[in-house]
């Protein structure tokens, strides 16, 4: 049988986000399945998963622009999807769905489709989408609540897809996971340890999460607090830790690679955003058997049932997150209880390979529809 052509289209792979661990993480089963041929394109470049896509026999196709409007490379791109015969084209985030369905009109690609993961409102999107409509074969949105917003914004629902995001169990299975990052950051085994693991931007929200710390303190003295991430508010998010006098409670970790034995060492996960599509983190958190408190922001609420699997909070309310985090810190049975019931949910809706299923028979049913 031969297999189908399909080029994955990314702006930037240079730096580790959840979009970008997602692709890749969803990559190796569908070059496994011997029904597809993948390749990547990163429009500017893809240091960071460079050797690991390599290692895995998928190919990397580096188009170097300089920025969004770099004409050179953009025909690169027209000319790329005509010469490799390319079936598919899937596009992930905004820059590369804007420049690859354009790239795709004029390439003739006979199927275009994007991967939408925000309830951000932008004000151009809707002028966008609206005129991409009619060349966007299928959009997948990993939310009920990113469908909604697209919906709004000029997407058509009948083309729209949910498909929620999914990890790898193996990677949080007990055996897995050796490393005790508690040594590292000199937290002793008898202090819990509150987790935020987020891009430090404006939408994370992490200065919610911060300002949570004091009253948390107040009520659980033998609490630690760990920030994992990094972003362009990471300055300001020292200043305002040190600024309260939390410099000795809250740890910032910068960007990992071992997320799995971050969860392990954790007591719990704190999620501040503000706005949110479908949370890698929570999920992870879930798999890794690790309670959740999270604001109710986009599809969180989609993962965290509030009450059985976790505790929802409004947005940008401290004084709120403060009293769920210490809720569960107190309530170790409750706490207990949450984290059972949530592996059992995370391996019912969410795992990898049911979201690399769902991705595939989409794909095709798009190819039988095409003909």
């Amino acid at each position: 049988m031969q297999m189908t052509n399909i080029l994955h289209i990314i702006y930037s792979l240079d730096q580790v986000g959840g979009t970008e661990k997602r692709l890749m993480e969803v990559l190796p089963y569908m070059a496994g399945s011997g029904k597809y041929k993948i390749r990547v394109c990163a429009i500017t470049g893809g240091a960071a998963y460079r050797n690991q896509l390599a290692s895995q026999g998928i190919e990397l196709i580096e188009l170097n622009a300089t920025g969004i409007f770099d004409i050179w490379s953009f025909w690169k791109l027209v000319i790329l999807i005509r010469g490799l015969r390319i079936k598919i084209i899937h596009t992930h985030l905004f820059r590369a769905n804007l420049i690859g369905r354009l790239a795709g009109v004029l390439s003739g690609v006979p199927l275009t489709v994007c991967s939408e993961n925000t309830t951000m409102k932008k004000w151009f999107s809707p002028l966008v989408n609206r005129w991409f409509d009619h060349v966007t074969d299928a959009v997948i949105a990993n939310s009920m609540a990113v469908r909604k917003h697209l919906s709004q914004n000029g997407v058509s629902p009948a083309k729209t897809t949910v498909i929620y995001n999914g990890k790898n169990s193996r990677d949080y299975a007990a055996d897995s996971v050796k490393q005790d990052i508690r040594k590292e950051f000199n937290i002793r085994p008898d202090r819990y340890l509150v987790t935020n693991i987020s891009k430090l931007r404006l939408e994370k929200r992490v200065d919610v999460f911060i300002r949570a710390v004091p009253a948390v303190l107040k009520e659980v003295p033998n609490a630690a607090f760990l920030v994992v991430g990094d972003g362009p508010l990471e300055a300001e998010l020292k200043k305002l830790a040190n600024d309260k006098g939390l410099s000795s409670s809250v740890i910032f970790a910068g960007v990992r690679n071992d997320i799995p034995a971050i969860l392990k060492s954790s007591t719990l996960l704190a999620l501040s955003s503000s706005y949110e599509g479908c949370p890698n983190v929570v999920i992870e958190a879930m798999a890794a058997g690790v309670p959740v408190v999270a604001t109710a922001a986009g599809g969180t609420p989609e993962i965290v049932q509030d009450g059985v699997t976790g505790l929802l909070v409004p947005p940008e309310d401290p004084d709120k997150l403060a009293g769920a985090i210490i809720a569960l810190l107190k309530d170790r049975n409750r706490s207990s209880e949450f984290s059972r019931k949530a592996v059992t949910v995370f391996q019912e809706r969410f795992t990898i390979e049911q979201s690399v299923r769902l991705i595939e028979e989409l794909y095709d049913h798009l190819i039988n529809r095409k003909g």
